[in-house]
């Protein structure tokens, strides 16, 4: 049984504020994804709601994920902590919880994590076929798919182990996730106002 240690977190604020950029740069983009959002709203009855069940959301995954970070580091470490592929299950794996009558508790997370993928990825197809059928002009949403699946097939195929997967996905996240995290919401907010400043005139 590992016994965490806080003291692995100091020193605090002790890096420049360029550093700090960078490392909200990196840490934004662990949430990717949100704007799947941007097309599920309009299909909601009650959007008002779900934005804020939404936002909730987020909050609550925001706390959860710097909980996680700190445990991690007040554990392992800043150094181990950066070398470890998946820290939180070696975390995980590394405790013992008193009078648990799970042995390998690991397991129970590593099934929540493909039940959470699952859902990310099923998310993340619909709005690819909505935004698809659109373009178009298709009526059917659900036939889109099938035109990606080659393509979704050759990318589970690029890179010769897990570590290249992970370094394309955050190569892809950090060069896509600036365009729908930031520039795309700033273009559709624009092209709304003037929408609604037409139709006003």
């Amino acid at each position: 049984m590992v016994s965490a240690d806080f003291s692995n977190l100091k020193p605090i604020f002790s890096h420049d504020i360029l550093s700090f950029a960078k490392g909200i740069k990196s840490a934004l983009f662990a949430y990717a994804g949100f704007e799947a959002l941007l097309i599920i709203f309009p299909f909601v009855k009650e959007p008002n709601k779900a934005f804020k069940a939404s936002f909730v959301s987020i909050v609550l995954l925001i706390i959860a994920y710097v909980i996680t970070i700190v445990e991690c580091y007040a554990v392992f470490g800043p150094k181990l902590t950066e070398r470890l592929m998946y820290p939180t299950l070696s975390m995980i794996k590394a405790s013992d919880v008193p009078g648990a009558f799970i042995e390998r508790v690991e397991g129970i997370l590593e099934a929540l994590w493909v039940l959470f993928v699952y859902t990310t990825i099923v998310s993340l197809l619909y709005s690819l076929s909505v935004i698809s059928k659109d373009i178009l002009g298709h009526t059917e949403a659900k036939h889109i798919l099938t035109i990606f699946l080659p393509f979704i097939y050759l990318g589970s195929l690029v890179g010769d182990s897990i570590l290249d997967m992970m370094n394309y996905g955050d190569l892809l996240t950090s060069t896509l996730g600036l365009y729908t995290i930031f520039i795309l919401p700033i273009v559709i907010f624009i092209v709304s106002r003037f929408k609604k400043a037409g139709v006003n005139k």
